[in-house]
């Protein structure tokens, strides 16, 4: 079963999805314009951003950034499920979005009912309520919600990733500060004095894209950002490194099933 809406202004979505045994599809990795709070109840499953990987273990929190590239891999094929919650946290709260830390994706919620039963308000109020809920309730509950993230922050309930490649850590902060310069792979390669095929088998091993197409991805994704303020696209394209107009479009289309 699933759950989907969107605020008129499209600064908050909020869903409710369950999956029976889950294909890899489902979950293919992505990024956002948008901040995505995830809360999963449990369940066998590993999560990846960035090509970090954590262990999902009993009840938790994913905090993803916009423009952060990120997958769920469940394992088995047991019910997996999630509450997914979209908000430009940067707009509507930003003291609070910039009160946690940068490095801080995953909140353990281990023996708490606060966070648990504030998405449970949520998904009954969708379910109950006409959309006008989420401009009279939603950004109270979400307000609530990150004051008790920032909480459980400084009660040090967060959690590392298990895994992460140095050479996709370097990769990737390199893509992302020379994201409107970059030429080519080629070029990302010669900076990071590894060869192609050597970083292409990284990226697919850790983040199931190709160096080029996470490129692609990550413009996109800024592309989709500046939309939100800019609502030109053709004004953006060499902003973010896309030359062709026909290019880009067809490329978001593919990526986000709509016109840019």
């Amino acid at each position: 079963m699933s759950a989907v809406a969107l605020l008129q202004n499209d600064n908050i979505r909020f869903g409710y999805r369950q999956y029976q045994a889950p294909m890899l599809a489902a979950f293919r990795p992505h990024a956002h314009d948008l901040w995505e709070i995830l809360y999963v109840p449990g369940g066998n499953a590993f999560c990846m951003i960035e090509g970090r990987r954590y262990r999902l273990s009993g009840p938790t929190l994913i905090l993803h950034r916009p423009a952060r590239i990120h997958r769920i891999q469940v394992e088995g094929d047991k019910v997996y499920e999630h509450y997914s919650l979209m908000c430009d946290a940067d707009a509507l709260y930003p003291e609070l979005a910039r009160q946690i830390p940068e490095d801080v994706e995953l909140v353990r919620l281990a023996g708490q009912s606060a966070v648990p039963e504030l998405f449970r308000e949520m998904r009954m109020h969708y379910e109950q309520s006409s959309g006008d809920c989420y401009k009279s309730v939603f950004p109270a509950l979400i307000e609530e919600l990150f004051h008790k993230i920032i909480t459980a922050i400084h009660e040090n309930q967060t959690q590392e990733p298990i895994s992460e490649d140095p050479v996709v850590r370097v990769a990737t902060a390199y893509i992302s500060k020379h994201i409107i310069a970059l030429e080519s792979v080629e070029e990302l390669c010669t900076a990071l004095s590894v060869t192609k095929k050597r970083l292409y088998d990284l990226f697919i091993r850790h983040m199931l894209l190709a160096p080029q197409r996470y490129i692609q991805v990550k413009r996109l994704a800024l592309v989709q950002m500046a939309l939100r303020s800019c609502p030109n696209p053709k004004t953006l394209l060499m902003q973010y490194g896309f030359r062709d107009y026909e290019a880009f479009r067809s490329a978001y289309y593919r990526f986000y099933t709509q016109e840019p």
